[in-house]
């Protein structure tokens, strides 16, 4: 077999390279070497100390994508996508089982801010 290109990882951003040279005609090959495709844009356990919290590990590009034309131009609601927005955006979970939240709404933001503890994590109150 020959192909006109090879993409190495098959992550949301392989994906959408593979995509676009698909539609133009260009015989693609997508090589992975993990068991699961889309890289960031999966939903796994990843902090070895917490198991059972599953994270997204690239939740930032899915703000991102959302400001280009690639979901429209590949027709990924067609595919199913659809964005729901949550809030808090995120959290982060520490060792010593507190929870820090990130909100939208800046106002809400900066008052969670000033309720967490100084100490933990260092610096993020000051």
């Amino acid at each position: 077999m020959s192909f006109d290109a090879i993409v190495i990882g098959a992550g949301h951003n392989g994906l959408v390279v593979a995509n676009y040279l698909a539609k133009a005609k260009l015989k693609v090959l997508v090589v992975e070497r993990r068991s699961t495709l889309g890289g960031c844009c999966t939903t796994e356990e990843l902090i070895p100390n917490a198991p059972g919290f599953k994270v997204n590990g690239g939740a930032i590009d899915h703000i991102l994508i959302q400001r280009t034309p690639i979901i429209q131009e590949l027709e990924l609601d067609s595919f199913g996508l659809k964005y729901v927005s949550i809030e808090p955006m995120f959290e982060v979970p520490f060792e010593d089982g507190s929870v820090l939240r990130f909100y939208k709404d800046l106002k809400k933001q900066f008052k969670k801010f000033q309720g967490f503890p100084k100490e933990t994590p260092k610096g993020i109150a000051n």
